[in-house]
């Protein structure tokens, strides 16, 4: 018997009856599959008792295909193929702290408070930082500062180093996203005002005044706002 009949499944459909011609190869088979489902003929699978059909096999190597039996089709109609999006979308659950902050900033205009992390009996610092972040007009011209090249020499000015420290610092505070350790600033910080950096008979770091800490900064930040680009 050279025609037989066979059942094919594909996803949630059934075509039954499908008859098939032993005497045609398989890639022809496929072809009749083509114009049934959509399915392109190098896209398809066709499965027969666990067994992969293969092109270029003959139809008796596959003992499970006989009168009635149901082969399972693998593959994508065309035109049905997924569509990867224009924009990549990401979960909150897979975001970092960063990605988080900038989302809700975009979304909303809120920005999320950043912590600082106590490095050593910083507190005063922390306190003086977040103090100064809230006056905007302050926290704009530290992020926007830019040391002014007719200005040769500045660059290694101590109030420079540290308004370079604190631009640094207030852009971290908008992004973060959560609490921080502000390393960078706290040893910029210690190497210009080396009150800042005494220790105890323990070899901890001393506790500071914090008006002493603020007077200090603004009289820096002052000096070094000045020396920056101008703008128009």
């Amino acid at each position: 018997m050279s025609t037989i009949k066979l059942n094919i499944k594909w996803a949630k459909q059934t075509f039954n009856d499908i008859e098939v011609n032993l005497a045609d190869d398989i890639a022809t088979f496929k072809c009749q599959l083509y114009a049934m489902t959509n399915v392109p003929v190098d896209k398809q699978k066709i499965m027969a008792k666990g067994k992969m059909l293969k092109d270029d096999a003959e139809w008796s190597t596959y003992p499970g295909v006989v009168e009635g039996a149901t082969l399972m089709l693998m593959g994508t109609a065309e035109g049905n193929e997924l569509i990867a999006p224009e924009k990549v979308i990401k979960f909150v659950e897979d975001m970092t702290p960063e990605e988080k902050a900038a989302a809700l900033r975009e979304k909303t205009g809120t920005i999320i408070p950043a912590g600082l992390e106590n490095l050593g009996n910083t507190c005063y610092m922390n306190s003086v930082v977040q103090c100064l972040k809230r006056v905007n007009e302050l926290k704009d011209s530290l992020k926007t500062f830019e040391l002014d090249t007719t200005n040769r020499g500045m660059a290694m000015d101590p109030n420079v180093a540290l308004t370079r420290a604190a631009k640094g610092l207030m852009t971290d505070l908008e992004n973060k996203g959560e609490s921080f350790a502000p390393y960078p600033f706290v040893q910029t910080m210690r190497q210009v005002f080396p009150m800042f950096d005494e220790k105890d008979d323990h070899g901890h770091h001393k506790q500071q005044d914090a008006e002493e800490c603020y007077t200090q900064f603004l009289s820096s930040f002052q000096q070094a706002l000045k020396m920056g680009t101008k703008k128009d």
